[in-house]
This record gives C-alpha cells, structure tokens and sequence, in this order.
C-alpha cells in the first residue's frame, strides 16, 4: 500500500508545473476512501499507510519537486464503500477542499463513478485496486495501481491450468464485485483462454446475506469449492 502512495504521489507532483489550485507551499490531495460501510478496514489501512508516508516526507523537508519543496497535506473523505458517497466524495473534494489529486476509491464499485467525475473535472484520480476496465477507460486524468481483469483472469487460470492441471473452476463473487468475477473472470478466462469450461457462480438471493462482509459462517462456501480444482475469489 505504502509503494502505490509513493508513485501515486510522485505522479500527481508533476502537475506542479502546470500550475494547480494549491497554496505556495502545500501539495493537497484528497483520500476517497471508505472508512464505514462494508469495509471500514480497507479505509482505516489507507489512511494509516498515508499517515506513515506523509510523515517521512514531510519530516525530510518535503516532496521536492522543480528544485522547490512542498510540504503534503492529505484531506481524509468517507465514501461509506458507496457508489453515490463516493460520486459526492469525490465533488466535495474537487470543488471544495480543491485538491490537487485524489487517491481512491479503492474499489470498482466506487471508483467507476468518481472515475466519472474526475475526468469531467480535469483531475487526477488514482485508484488502488479497482480492476474495472471501465475505471479508467476513456479517461485521460484517471489511472490505476492494480492489473485490469481480463489480464488478471487469464494469468491465474492459466497458472492453474498448467500447473495443477485445473479442469473446473468455481467463482466466488460478492456484491459489488459480482459482475466482474463471474462475467470477467470466468467467461474469458476459463472459457475463452483456458480450456476450464466449468465455472460455477457463488451467488443467488439465498446467499446473499452470508456472502456479505461480516459473515462468521462460510461452510457453504467450502462446500461449494469443495469439488473444483481453482477456486477464484472476488
């Protein structure tokens, strides 16, 4: 996570040249990230590993940038892991704290939309881990930390495949990352690429609720894996 800040800030900084809505001083860039929600963990980390960053940083003197240091500061906003939240998010950061960039969101749920309005707003976005091709797609200020899914998918199956002899193959989707790991992940990959024509999709209205962040009880999960030879997890 620390790594992905580093070049994700070092990325941002070169639009000091170009000139930016930031004071003399002061690199500003907004965290769109979910701090409640379903996984209010994925927030809290973001925000520690920035913390950490931020204060090696600034406590060398700052990021130099042109010969000239500039001190981070970083603006902490909640998405509550929510498509909308993270659209609003991502506008109060842009409009109000007038950040420079914007780390996040973390994932594909949220960062497609806000993707949206960063672009529309000429701002840069970066996004940790979304996988959606559509995050980024088209969208010249977006960019990304993480592979994309139809690159991912392949590569896993393949390693699969070919070192485990993998025949079938389950997919274990959840919620927001449902379309991506069934459609994605198991149609292009197993299907297409592979060979592995036998996947299986972990959700229906019955499993919805288990399947949710939270959950304590996962044997129906093992038991669906059990007789597949790759199992992929969303």
């Amino acid at each position: 996570m620390k790594k992905k800040l580093v070049a994700a800030i070092f990325s941002c900084s070169a639009l000091l040249v170009a000139g930016s809505a930031m004071s003399a001083d002061t690199i500003k860039i907004g965290y769109n990230i979910p701090m409640t929600g379903d996984i209010p963990k994925v927030g809290e980390s973001s925000k520690f590993s920035a913390e950490m960053l931020k204060a090696d940083i600034n406590g060398a003197g700052g990021l130099e940038v042109g010969g000239k240091k500039y001190m981070l500061e970083f603006i902490y906003e909640d998405n509550e892991a929510k498509a909308e939240s993270a659209v609003t998010t991502a506008l109060k950061l842009i409009d109000k704290d007038q950040v420079l960039a914007m780390i996040g969101p973390n994932s594909s749920k949220q960062a497609v939309p806000a993707g949206q309005v960063a672009d529309d707003n000429e701002t840069v976005m970066v996004t940790p881990w979304s996988t959606n091709p559509d995050t980024t797609l088209d969208r010249p200020w977006v960019f990304r930390a993480a592979f994309l899914d139809p690159f991912q998918g392949p590569v896993a199956v393949n390693f699969a495949v070919k070192t485990f002899n993998a025949k079938t193959a389950a997919v274990q989707a959840c919620g927001s990352c449902l379309h991506d790991a069934a459609d994605i992940v198991a149609h292009r990959a197993c299907d297409h690429h592979t060979g592995v024509g036998v996947y299986e999709q972990l959700w229906d209205g019955r499993l919805r609720q288990p399947l949710r962040i939270g959950t304590d009880d996962f044997n129906h999960i093992r038991g669906f894996a059990a007789n597949r030879d790759l199992a992929w997890p969303c």
